[in-house]
């Protein structure tokens, strides 16, 4: 007995010991138990507006990450989970009548009156992506841990699942190395199952991430490991009604090119609800996947690499393997569709045009119709934001700017969307364009203010393009 007890002693002031070399080892363990999951939040039922970027509407309640955080500024174990309580964690804000309820600060500017923290852990960086299906918000954090040369390695991109209110925190998946926003995406199949797909280097996987049977969460799927090009569906908006429809048909599957053991180029497709590959084309062409939208996959085909690729839409397999997709450009034109040039896809109400970004320059061209014209003028155009309607909304020498189709060529006097004298801080990569409700258009991304100590400090603000207001979503007493 007496043995028993000297031991039960030395492991009590072992674990003491831990305690004080170790730095607060304990308290990380509590406070990681300790973060009480929210209370409220949205139906089931209500719409998701805005997946796959650094704002995600539910019903009543906006998600959204809190300011930006540099990768190369996070020091190890700094982003370990509930370490993270203020500055680059996710939040949630509720609506009224689809708006935030903002509080107007001294010098004018409009900041949140409430805010509720859902994840403690670095969300907010230049990968930014949240996502949401069911009860579950998925979301990009940087990695914090070492290599064995002890390197942090926050180029690695970690993606974790949790419940709505912020319970049951799970990691999915880590990256190798660097992937761009682009290459990577969350769907939800016609059997509910929602998945990771993720192209990492040369490889593309697809992981398990929520529904089906609870064991089968985080398994891998390797699709291919010699990946050349991919376009995965974009989807930003659904009712809960038709979250599995709108990921049917074409849309159901992932598009990807390869080359076989004989250098010969192969156009793929694997389903995601089958969980089997859909395509496998192989007739002597050479093919490259762009992007996958609004049902229609669109794609290039070159006779062989003396010949200029040519644009084609599909919105089928069937249309694909047959090769009678709809050809969309012809001769030289087709070069706007190269895999190393950024192309917008098709719009929403332009279904007879293709928008594509050549040398940051906005091109417009009728489906079949040699008749590309310029649309962005004198601009150095960095990126295309969101097509609504015949208007088009694209960063140019970080301003939004906005050009309609119909309306003359802009020859370098386009309308800004907002106010010109404001320049845009483009930091996070993918700048979400979002609804807040049926009438109004909101364009979410990163500005920069000076605080009175002369730092940065830098939150997520909506701007209504209607009226120009700005939503500034953070508290204003952090700024100071």
């Amino acid at each position: 007995m007496e043995k028993k007890n000297k031991i039960i002693v030395s492991v009590l002031i072992g674990c003491l010991v831990a305690v004080i070399l170790g730095g607060g080892i304990l308290w990380w363990v509590n406070e990681a138990n300790s973060f009480k999951p929210l209370k409220a939040g949205p139906l089931a039922t209500d719409a998701v507006i805005g997946n796959g970027g650094s704002t995600v509407q539910k019903g009543d309640y906006l998600y959204f990450v809190y300011g930006y955080v540099e990768r190369s500024e996070i020091k190890y174990k700094q982003n370990e989970y509930n370490q993270v309580k203020n500055y680059g964690a996710i939040y949630r804000t509720k609506l009224v009548n689809g708006v935030p309820q903002m509080e107007e600060a001294e010098d004018g500017t409009s900041w949140l009156k409430s805010m509720e923290l859902v994840v403690p852990k670095i969300a907010a960086f230049d990968k930014t992506a949240l996502y949401i299906y069911g009860n579950h918000l998925f979301y990009t954090s940087p990695n914090n841990q070492k290599n064995r040369y002890g390197h942090l390695q926050t180029e690695r991109v970690d993606f974790f699942r949790v419940n709505l209110n912020g319970a049951n925190h799970k990691k999915i998946y880590t990256t190798s190395g660097e992937v761009s926003l682009e290459n990577f995406t969350f769907v939800r199949g016609t059997n509910g199952v929602v998945s990771l797909v993720v192209r990492d280097g040369s490889s593309i996987y697809a992981i398990q991430a929520a529904g089906g049977r609870s064991s089968d969460f985080g398994i891998v799927t390797p699709i291919t490991n010699k990946a050349n090009s991919m376009a995965i569906p974009q989807v930003t908006s659904y009712y809960s009604d038709n979250a599995d429809k709108i990921f049917s048909g074409i849309m159901s599957n992932i598009f990807y090119t390869e080359l076989d053991d004989n250098g010969n180029s192969v156009l793929k497709a694997w389903n995601f609800s089958t969980r089997k590959e859909s395509l496998s084309l192989t007739d002597g062409k050479i093919y490259s996947v762009i992007s996958l939208s609004n049902s229609t996959l669109l794609y290039t085909i070159a006779l062989n690499s003396a010949f200029t690729a040519e644009g084609f839409v599909a919105n089928n397999i069937e249309t694909i393997e047959g090769g009678i997709a709809e050809q969309v450009t012809t001769g030289g034109i087709g070069q706007a569709y190269l895999p190393t040039t950024q192309v917008s896809g098709l719009g929403l109400d332009l279904n007879d045009y293709i928008i594509s970004v050549i040398n940051s320059k906005i091109f417009i061209e009728t489906v079949n119709i040699a008749d590309m014209q310029l649309l962005s003028g004198d601009l150095a155009v960095n990126d295309i934001v969101a097509i609504r309607g015949t208007d088009i909304y694209f960063l140019a020498e970080g301003e939004l700017y906005r050009t309609s189709v119909g309306e003359p060529i802009c020859n370098g006097d386009c309308t800004c969307a907002i106010d010109c004298k404001t320049p845009i801080n483009t930091l996070i990569e993918r700048n979400s364009m979002m609804a807040l409700d049926v009438n109004q258009n909101y364009f979410a991304y990163a500005k920069a203010f000076t605080n009175n100590s002369g730092n940065t400090f830098t939150v997520i603000t909506l701007v209504n393009l209607s009226n120009g207001v700005e939503y500034h979503l953070g508290r204003e007493a952090d700024r100071n």
